[in-house]
């Protein structure tokens, strides 16, 4: 009779198990990923409400000021800010990917709060840009030789951490624009590149005119 028992109560949890797979995969299903621009202040850390962050890598202001600027044209007109989509719908999964700013950009919001971030041109973004920090970045993602841009993401999901990195420093101006694009419609917000894990498959499939004009090595993924 006890072996009975214990025979039923290992079905009925196995099934509660089933069960809360079934709806936590439901619900990863229906979220949408939306990706959206933000700022990432000196010394402030990424939010823990996005599992996916996203970034702009730029090396050095030096003789790459006007390149950054079209860069930053780009990413503003390809990406909403993420306080366009606060308060929205909740199924909806936000995936920044930052701008980087320096400690002048924090005295500047200190003095006169967040909102003088979106009041701000591409000029300002680009010499307000936190260079070390994009460093830091660029050198764990071993891209620090590249001029950038260098788009890079990674996951929080699970317990290895791959980061992505997807440089675009050689591409001409046209090229630049439509890179940004597919890396906002078709990497950030593709569900099937980050669910279970990265998938680098699929990231190269979606590159693939990229990788044969630019070749292989724009395209990396590393641990971190």
């Amino acid at each position: 009779m006890i072996n009975k028992y214990r025979i039923n109560l290992f079905f009925v949890f196995a099934l509660i198990v089933l069960l809360l797979s079934c709806r936590n995969n439901n619900l990863e299903e229906k979220s949408i990923n939306t990706p959206a621009r933000d700022f990432l202040l000196d010394g402030e850390a990424e939010s823990d409400d996005y599992t996916i962050h996203g970034y702009i890598l730029l090396s050095s202001k030096l003789d790459n000021s006007q390149r950054y600027l079209k860069i930053c044209e780009s990413y503003l007109r390809h990406f909403d800010p993420v306080s366009d989509f606060k308060g929205d719908n909740p199924s909806i999964n936000l995936i920044p990917t930052y701008w980087l700013l320096n400690s002048d950009a924090r005295v500047a919001v200190d003095a006169f709060g967040s909102q003088i971030l979106l009041q701000m041109t591409c000029n300002e973004y680009v010499e307000l840009y936190d260079y070390p920090r994009a460093k830091t970045l660029l050198s764990k993602a071993k891209k620090l030789s590249a001029n950038g841009p260098v788009l890079a993401a990674w996951s929080t999901r699970g317990i290895s951490h791959k980061l992505l990195t997807f440089d675009i420093s050689n591409f001409d101006e046209n090229d630049s624009d439509r890179a940004m694009l597919i890396w906002k419609e078709r990497i950030t917000m593709n569900p099937n590149v980050w669910n279970n894990g990265l998938k680098l498959v699929i990231v190269r499939e979606e590159l693939r005119s990229f990788l044969q004009k630019y070749g292989d090595e724009i395209i990396s993924v590393i641990s971190v």
